[in-house]
């Protein structure tokens, strides 16, 4: 919703959510065999050298998630996410998408990853506020949430990345490289 004081709430246009793409099982698509290792390094023996990246990329899918099995929910108007899913998965994090205006005009298929883009906020003189249940918190966990620079497009150019923001690519903080 987007509030102002002279006009109240209302609805600001259709705004989903997307799972980090470090959720999703990175396979290969033959074997079902994943393309990463523990330590985010490739498996994959496509993907021996780094003259072979667009070898991975093409041999490599990034599967949707079940965002259930991670503890998030939705009716609709809210969202509920917990930290301990109903299988025992740990943490998530999500991202807010929206269809992008040229794609919507156009009629665009939601499930094109290319009609997608991350929602940003223009929070100079504004405030942004949302719901922690506090109590229902386990001990020693806490409910942040926090904005990050990232590029709308989720890193997406076709050779690479071809997921984008619907599959959750792209995220960036103080520790990447």
């Amino acid at each position: 919703q987007k509030c102002t004081k002279a006009g109240g709430c209302q609805k600001d246009g259709e705004t989903y959510i997307t799972m980090d793409a470090n959720w999703r099982w990175l396979q290969h698509e033959d074997t079902y065999t994943n393309c990463w290792d523990q330590y985010k390094m490739w498996v994959n023996p496509d993907c021996s050298s780094a003259a072979d990246q667009q070898k991975c990329a093409q041999n490599c899918m990034l599967e949707g998630v079940d965002y259930g099995k991670y503890g998030v929910t939705s009716d609709g108007t809210s969202m509920t996410m917990k930290f301990k899913g109903p299988d025992g998965n740990i943490g998530s994090r999500l991202y807010m998408l929206e269809q992008k205006a040229e794609a919507k005009a156009r009629g665009a298929s939601k499930a094109d990853p290319s009609s997608w883009e991350y929602k940003t906020f223009n929070l100079l003189n504004k405030e942004f506020s949302f719901t922690v249940e506090a109590p229902k918190l386990s001990c020693g966990i806490n409910g942040p949430i926090y904005f990050v620079e990232m590029n709308k497009d989720g890193d997406m150019d076709g050779t690479y990345n071809s997921a984008g923001p619907l599959y959750g690519t792209g995220y960036c903080d103080a520790q990447c490289p």
